[in-house]
């Protein structure tokens, strides 16, 4: 008898257990679903942000001195954005952008002074602004803007002493204006001892595509090499290199060098805009006409296709749409991006690829422009 009580308490606790287990089954959480990182693209480049990212920190934008006697530069290769234009006597100076400067690898420039055609592409990017001394229409646009506490100029003696260094062996064969650079340590130096205000980041330069999905192919083949005319004087030229995807950059018919690293400048991106420029009043310093937008041109993997840019007022941001009249802006592939803004009078001197002749359409003209702005 008391083996078969044995018996049966045995079989009542393995029923419960297998109750009990069958009910752990049934309310048991399912396993969570794997969280995909989130989309945290770097805003100049849309590029994933590395584990050096300097989060919170505004981007800073450094003033290139770009005439033939200041070559080579250096510091410019590490640079997320690159922007060139002529300023006065047909030259053209570059404007480089970092969102790490630690990326630059050393010291940066020559550092030449602000321009306000340059200044209104720096703006909406929320950066600090490095340059030695000022156009009278840049220190008015930096004034109106209320740049005094996020720019660093190194016109006054005691702020050059501080966050610039003057490279005295290359002074023995080039004027001072060729000669002089500043480093992240150095634009941290000025940071802290000015109390510069060095947060915030910018938004999206561009609409990028993200980087986890396939590049967008533009629609025009053909796109080997690019020439750009500035003035009769100053050009560029690019040639695409498929084994990095990229377009790399020559000044004067010779590759433009960064002297820091001997690497070629070297983009993703090349982006074309024409706009109407021209002397200002005291007939030296030109005029680039932000107001209306323009037409333009988009190179990326060997391809193109024509753009449409706008713009406006000094503080608004570059938008790059669909030159068929829709102002969705287009998708920009993730990388370094370089913008030349040229002007209209230049446009039968560009060239793109060798069987690509281009023709101005009537759509270019200011009035036009200003019609459909």
């Amino acid at each position: 008898m008391k083996r078969t009580l044995a018996l049966l308490l045995a079989a009542t606790l393995f029923c419960g257990a297998l109750v009990g287990c069958g009910n752990a089954a049934a309310n048991s959480v399912p396993a969570r679903p794997e969280v995909l990182p989130e989309y945290n693209p770097n805003p100049l480049t849309g590029l994933e942000k590395d584990g050096g990212y300097p989060y919170g920190q505004r981007p800073v934008a450094v003033m290139i001195n770009n005439i033939k006697e200041s070559l080579p530069q250096s510091g410019i290769a590490g640079a997320d954005l690159i922007y060139e234009m002529v300023t006065e006597g047909g030259i053209t100076r570059m404007m480089a952008v970092y969102s790490d400067l630690s990326k630059a690898g050393g010291y940066i420039g020559p550092v030449r002074s602000a321009r306000d055609q340059h200044i209104q592409m720096m703006l909406p990017l929320n950066a600090l602004y490095v340059h030695i001394g000022a156009s009278t229409f840049a220190r008015d646009m930096l004034e109106t803007y209320h740049y005094a506490d996020k720019s660093i100029d190194g016109n006054p003696t005691a702020v050059r002493d501080t966050v610039f260094w003057l490279d005295e062996e290359r002074h023995k064969t080039k004027d001072i204006e060729h000669c002089w650079y500043t480093s992240s340590e150095l634009i941290q130096n000025g940071i802290r001892k000015y109390k510069l205000d060095a947060e915030g980041e910018p938004e999206a330069i561009f609409r990028f595509r993200s980087y986890k999905e396939n590049a967008r192919m533009l629609p025009l083949s053909g796109a080997s090499s690019a020439h750009i005319q500035f003035s009769a004087s100053y050009y560029s030229d690019f040639t695409y290199e498929p084994s990095s995807g990229k377009y790399l950059k020559s000044e004067f018919g010779e590759p433009q060098i960064d002297a820091a690293t001997g690497e070629q400048l070297a983009f993703n991106n090349v982006l074309i805009l024409f706009t109407n420029i021209s002397p200002r009043p005291d007939g030296v310093l030109m005029n680039v006409d932000y107001s209306f937008g323009g037409i333009g041109y988009y190179l990326c993997g060997g391809n193109y296709e024509p753009v449409r840019w706008m713009k406006g007022t000094p503080e608004s941001p570059l938008r790059i749409v669909s030159a068929e009249g829709d102002e969705e802006e287009i998708e920009i592939n993730p990388g370094k991006s370089y913008i030349a803004v040229v002007g209209l009078d230049q446009f039968s001197s560009l060239t793109i690829g060798a069987d690509n002749p281009l023709t101005l359409p009537d759509s270019a003209s200011s009035e036009a422009l200003s019609k459909n702005s």
